[in-house]
């Protein structure tokens, strides 16, 4: 089951949030950017980040930012949760590499199908990148044994 965090400081948003996404999904909550990388730090088996834009300690730029540094965490995807007031930053998260913007206040539907696109998008990058592996070392077999026919 994949695993998704849910970072907002709104308790209402994060218990709707949670409840779209349960069903399907192991959901995690932070209510500050503080708690979600103090979790993170206990455990980053994560497949997929909501982060609300506008947080009171920090915006949602700040925490993508810090998780596209940190080597741990930097695979994790990140969708922002934002105002039409929040757009002023989108060209800002697209440069530090969000996935994508689910517009508050949220439409469940919308929220539904962003999380399932992003986790399918990265299912078949690991499969492709899989396969390239796998098509490399076979490439690399066939030479090793033509080295070794040189030799016998």
């Amino acid at each position: 089951m994949h695993r998704i965090m849910i970072v907002d400081d709104d308790p209402i948003n994060l218990a709707i949030m949670k409840a779209l996404l349960e069903e399907k999904y192991e959901v995690i909550t932070a209510s500050s950017s503080l708690q979600a990388f103090g979790h993170l730090r206990r455990d980053n088996n994560l497949d997929l980040m909501l982060v609300d834009m506008e947080m009171p300690e920090s915006d949602g730029v700040d925490v993508l930012k810090k998780i596209k540094t940190t080597p741990k965490l930097a695979e994790i995807p990140v969708i922002l949760l934002t105002t039409v007031d929040g757009r002023s930053k989108e060209k800002e998260a697209i440069a530090n590499g969000v996935a994508d913007f689910v517009e508050k206040p949220i439409r469940g539907d919308i929220l539904l199908l962003r999380v399932q696109r992003e986790l399918r998008m990265q299912e078949l990058e690991k499969s492709s990148s899989n396969s390239v592996s796998q098509v490399k070392l076979l490439e690399l077999k066939v030479r090793l044994h033509q080295v070794l026919d040189q030799f016998s």
